[in-house]
């Protein structure tokens, strides 16, 4: 559903970002009760993607690498912050985390465009991931944000490199942030995060958490 509403809506040339996410209970800020998500077209990149963007542009252009990919390779290297992995992705609780069992699912595979995922087991492998991810977060959170972060419609390239395309930089997932009393009261505008466990801490107990 999300993939056949985001490659309609990117038919629209004013459309620059198509932002897919679902708030689920009210310290998510959700007052509807059955189950809804919201997909929203914007003509302009939100400041929080373009940053993003804009990063994951300069790692490729120092690096010739995707920064998410290294950062796939690394959490699986090191294996201290996975909470589960299949074929075709990883779920982990990033090291910089913002909330407690705060968790990313991310594609082991480099792909710019979660609306370009066609392949029927990669979508299965996806489902799965998430269906079992969530079943361990709601044993520590009753509230979250789920959001797909896809590539902008627009690159940002330059004349320097107008040969990069989002395409090569940018690599899509799937961001889930629980949300608490704690989190909600030390939520900050200037973006000093104050978390109660670390990443590490995180990850065993959602990998430990029987479902």
């Amino acid at each position: 559903m999300y993939q056949e509403r985001m490659i309609d809506l990117k038919r629209d040339r004013r459309f620059k970002y198509i932002q897919v996410f679902k708030n689920h209970g009210e310290l998510a800020g959700s007052y509807i009760f059955h189950p809804h998500s919201h997909i929203l077209s914007t003509p302009i990149v939100p400041s929080g993607i373009a940053k993003i963007t804009a990063n994951c542009r300069a790692h490729y252009l120092q690096k010739e690498r995707c920064l998410l990919c290294d950062i796939v390779n690394q959490e699986i290297r090191q294996g201290k912050r996975i909470v589960s992995m299949n074929r075709h992705f990883v779920a982990v609780c990033p090291f910089a985390s913002r909330f407690p069992y705060e968790t990313w699912v991310l594609p082991r595979f480099h792909e710019a465009f979660f609306e370009n995922t066609s392949d029927q087991n990669i979508k299965h492998d996806f489902a799965a991931i998430v269906l079992d991810l969530m079943k361990r977060i709601e044993a520590f959170a009753n509230a979250y944000t789920m959001e797909i972060h896809t590539c902008p419609t627009i690159f940002f390239g330059d004349a320097r490199d107008e040969d990069t395309h989002g395409s090569d930089y940018y690599h899509w997932y799937l961001e889930i942030l629980p949300k608490d009393f704690r989190a909600s009261k030390y939520k900050r505008q200037d973006e000093f995060h104050v978390v109660s466990i670390t990443p590490e801490e995180a990850a065993q107990a959602l990998k430990t958490q029987n479902r």
